[in-house]
């Protein structure tokens, strides 16, 4: 295969841009960690003070993703150095290492202008720059090198790094796994030396493992696939897909990755071995996470972006390749030079193809210039903009309320938060996960949506509240029993972040017998239009479906129009639009309601409510234009077990709204 050669002062430049910018994300974004590294940072911090290798001290429960991880970490905890800091240097320095090693194997095959194109995509990506902290980058470090030594045939240094890969955490098993079939398909022989050499590794992190929380692997699975079954957390796809929309909308010139994606550089990547083994593993990656139902974290698919950014680079190789792709031979045949010397195509049949084919190949040429131009601005411009907005307002949040709560609460308090990373490191406080990564027996209630197991079981002294969650964590706040147990002490904004923190403290011990586990049945929470005035002759519905037994609460996002109305409004519950009965009636006044908020209707429980349809309106006979409110609506339907209805008539769309029951299948336990 013909390539884009380079002279050794390109090469040098390549070296020197490279570890540059390695050396400046270093100082640059180190500071930074993803808000679920520091679980794994307060596992190394209380090995250091001598609480064990636990996320709260005296109780064993292996809530962190990497052990391995945590164990480096607090090795240089022991030496006395901050573990944030070690976390993020350690992590930047594994992504600049990372694109060093891709840069010299593009480099061995031929095509360094592909790997520094490859560096310069990765270090400017801002999916990159936001996963520092993690133990992603060492995994991802890991993984390099052993395909890296692979390819050179050191089968002992793969080995090793294919174990500290799987040990860092435990999808690194797919790339061993790939380069285990490789080696036999190539070889035809079984790496008895290397396969004794990878159980020998992993026995000891396993016993350590097994007789320090009675089990061999994190519970973090089982956790996440509670959160993916309770449909609140995106899913692994969907995730992808937000993830990369935000990204695409904060800066469009990332749009320019397309042409270089659909060019060539797809084409060659499947030319030589090591690469098609890292777009294996990529897939397979991808694959795995997809299978095994977890929930969405933005870091999950950085192999997936990694072989894109890739595939990206490897489009300049066309601008080179391509003319030998139309070259001409004695026997009127054309070679496929791209794929394989060894493949022709003939081409024949097409008459004076030349001329067109050189301008189609100029045009491309130029397409994937300008791409690659596009694409290095999009990233200066990102790699800019994300140092521009360290620190994250909302993780600045989470560390003062840590520190606050260090500073004026118990020692031996305990705290129960949806968030728990920034949070419980800097508090150093008892934390109840009520997302369930580092608090044991979760991922039963998760899956029904049940936050307040957590409440209920461990009794928190202290409860932190963030409005970003409201309906999620409104199960528990706007209870009775709630309202009679915590008072609210302290709330906490940080500019930059439109969502408050609000710290509760418990002033009266809980009646366990006066709590009903509230769980969310039915949501909408889309809205892009007012449904209309709610005015005299109009009637604004929504049927749904409902999913469990004990039906007895349903919220509706209302509007005033900012203004205030003064007429009463009618809230009916039906069995369906063309019943005259009403399971329940209530009247309100308009001038109660709050704009753009949530209105709660509650009504006894209906026992038997699951697998039935259920209708509910809202009408205000006294409203003229100018004094009515309306319900917000979507005008496309995202809710396929109901329908927006006007004057009992099904319309296109849906309300916003949610519906509530109470299970009582595990309220004893």
């Amino acid at each position: 295969m013909i390539t884009l050669r380079s002279k050794k002062e390109d090469i040098t430049i390549h070296f020197l841009v490279l570890i540059g910018l390695s050396i400046l994300t270093v100082i640059l974004f180190y500071k930074f960690s993803t808000e679920d590294s520091y679980i794994t940072y307060r596992y190394a911090q209380n090995l250091v003070d001598g609480h064990g290798f636990v996320y709260n001290p005296g109780e064993e429960f292996l809530g962190t993703t990497t052990p391995l991880y945590g164990l480096i970490l607090a090795f240089f905890g022991f030496l006395g150095l901050p573990i944030p800091s070690v976390g993020g240097v350690l992590s930047a320095f594994s992504l600049g290492m990372s694109v060093i090693l891709i840069y010299l194997l593009t480099l061995k095959k031929g095509h360094p202008w592909v790997g520094f194109l490859c560096g310069l995509f990765i270090l400017l990506n801002p999916w990159f720059l936001q996963t520092f902290g993690s133990e992603t980058y060492f995994q991802l470090l890991m993984v390099i090198s052993a395909f890296y030594f692979y390819d050179q045939r050191r089968y002992i240094p793969t080995t090793i790094f294919c174990v500290l890969a799987f040990l860092v955490r435990a999808d690194g098993i797919i790339p061993a796994g790939i380069i285990f079939l490789d080696y036999i398909i190539k070889n035809k022989k079984f790496p008895v030396k290397e396969v004794i050499l990878f159980i020998i590794l992993c026995i000891p992190f396993f016993l350590f493992c097994y007789f320090n929380f009675n089990t061999f692997l994190p519970n973090t699975l089982e956790t996440k696939q509670a959160q993916y079954a309770s449909d609140l957390w995106r899913k692994f796809f969907p995730g992808i897909f937000y993830f990369a929309g935000i990204i695409l909308k904060e800066n469009t010139l990332f749009y320019s990755f397309i042409p270089l994606l659909l060019t060539g550089g797809i084409l060659i990547l499947f030319t030589q071995k090591v690469w098609l083994l890292m777009a294996s593993w990529a897939i397979l990656h991808t694959l795995g996470y997809t299978l095994l139902k977890v929930s969405f974290y933005h870091w999950y698919p950085i192999p997936l972006i990694l072989l894109l950014m890739l595939i990206s680079a490897f489009s300049i190789q066309f601008i080179i390749s391509a003319p030998l792709f139309f070259k001409e031979n004695k026997r009127k045949k054309w070679n496929f030079k791209i794929f394989n010397q060894e493949i022709k195509i003939s081409l024949a049949k097409f008459k004076d193809i030349g001329s067109s084919l050189k301008r189609t190949y100029r045009i491309l040429s130029l397409v994937i210039i300008s791409s690659i131009f596009l694409a290095l601005s999009a990233g200066l411009r990102a790699y800019h903009n994300t140092y521009r907005s360290f620190p994250f307002p909302k993780l600045e949040l989470y560390t003062k309320a840590g520190r606050w709560m260090s500073e004026n609460t118990p020692t031996d308090a305990s705290v129960a938060a949806l968030e728990v990373g920034y949070l419980g490191y800097y508090s150093q406080r008892k934390i109840i996960d009520l997302a369930g990564l580092v608090t044991p027996g979760s991922s039963t209630y998760i899956r029904k949506q049940d936050f307040q197991w957590a409440v209920k079981k461990y009794e928190p002294d202290y409860f932190v509240y963030c409005d970003e969650f409201r309906s999620w964590l409104e199960t528990i706040t706007d209870q009775p029993w709630f309202e009679k147990s915590y008072r609210q002490i302290k709330e906490m904004n940080e500019s930059g972040y439109p969502f408050g923190l609000k710290i509760f403290k418990k002033v009266l011990a809980l009646d366990l017998k006066e709590i009903k586990t509230l769980i969310v049945d039915s949501q909408q929470e889309e809205s892009n239009f007012a449904a209309g005035e709610i005015i005299e002759g109009v009637e604004i519905g929504q049927t749904f479906y409902c999913s469990h037994n004990h039906l007895t609460r349903i919220k509706v996002m209302l509007a005033t129009f900012k203004r205030k109305n003064n007429q009463e409004v009618i809230f009916h519950l039906k069995k369906s639009p063309t019943d005259d009965d009403d399971i329940h009636t209530e009247r309100f006044e308009a001038s109660s309601i709050l704009d753009n908020v949530y209105r709660s209707f509650d009504f006894p429980p209906i026992p038997d409510s699951k697998g039935k349809k259920f209708y509910f309106s809202l009408e205000s006979p006294h409203s003229k234009n100018g004094d009515a409110i309306t319900a917000w609506a979507m005008d496309v339907n995202r809710y396929d077990k109901g329908a927006l209805h006007v004057n009992r008539k099904k319309s296109k769309g849906d309300l916003r709204f949610k519906t509530y029951c109470y299970d009582y299948s595990y309220q004893d336990e």
